[in-house]
């Protein structure tokens, strides 16, 4: 019949049913007979036999040996038939493969646009991918993202992507794993890939991961930073020349100095102990 094909022995000659995918598609005639017709006028149709198949001259019967890019290659010992020995094509969308003779068919995951085959791209122009066994492993994201699943959570092939930094957080290196917290002084009000910001002129932020603009303590009545950003303590905000910083463990404040305790000269106070 035209979905078997022959294998001759000591025996004779037996029909043996054509493996899955030995079948034209237009016709549904077995391409392992023999038959160069069969193949030829299957091509023209636009199917064909995919892999290569060798014959076993111990047991007459064809074995899928290999099978092109895009393809796994399924085995009879694998699918438990050899009517299913097949060349699977991975999807052009969801999957990719790196090796048709080693590797199965793996899903794509949502850092990379995949077309079946071991041709990908990233999504995210400048994260880093390197082939690792059977899948593409992301090692590097740009500046300001981090590489999920993160490394404090099981790893996933199919999850793989660069996730932009959280509320008080920044990656400033050039290839980022991992994203710290804004350092004392800045901070960063949202999630996205920019670098945190200093806390602006007269205020400081002693403690480092802060998610809001609020987090920058204002200097004390009378002090400045003498227009300086991102200062990470009280130290930095000045009193004014006619003040003195006094200390105490609700913080510092600046008090008004002694008339005799001001340089006539300039009118700094003499007390600030400078």
């Amino acid at each position: 019949d035209d979905d078997y094909y022959a294998e001759y022995g000591e025996a004779g000659g037996t029909c043996v049913k054509c493996p899955k995918s030995g079948l034209c598609d237009a016709d549904g005639v077995c391409l392992l007979r023999g038959w160069p017709e069969v193949r030829r006028n299957c091509s023209d149709e636009g199917g064909g036999l995919v892999g290569v198949w060798v014959l076993n001259n111990v047991t007459g019967r064809y074995v899928l040996e290999s099978c092109p890019g895009g393809h796994e290659l399924v085995t009879t010992e694998e699918a438990g038939s050899e009517e299913l020995q097949e060349c699977k094509a991975c999807s052009r969308e969801l999957e990719y493969i790196l090796d048709p003779a080693t590797d199965s068919c793996q899903k794509c995951p949502p850092g990379l646009t995949c077309h079946g085959t071991d041709e990908v791209e990233p999504r995210v122009a400048g994260s880093v991918w390197e082939r690792e066994g059977s899948i593409y492993r992301l090692k590097a994201c740009p500046p300001g993202s981090w590489v999920a699943p993160g490394a404090n959570e099981a790893f996933d092939a199919t999850t793989q992507r660069c996730e932009p930094c959280g509320k008080g957080e920044e990656c400033t290196s050039q290839n980022c794993t991992e994203c710290s917290p804004c350092q004392p002084g800045f901070y960063k009000a949202f999630v996205g890939v920019d670098a945190c910001g200093a806390c602006p002129a007269n205020t400081y932020r002693t403690e480092s991961g802060a998610t809001e603009l609020s987090a920058c303590l204002p200097c004390q009545t009378k002090a400045t930073t003498l227009g300086e950003v991102g200062q990470s303590s009280q130290a930095a905000c000045v009193c004014d020349d006619d003040y003195y910083a006094e200390y105490g463990e609700a913080g510092g404040t600046c008090v008004k100095c002694p008339k005799s305790g001001l340089c006539d000269a300039d009118g700094v106070c003499l007390l600030r102990g400078w």
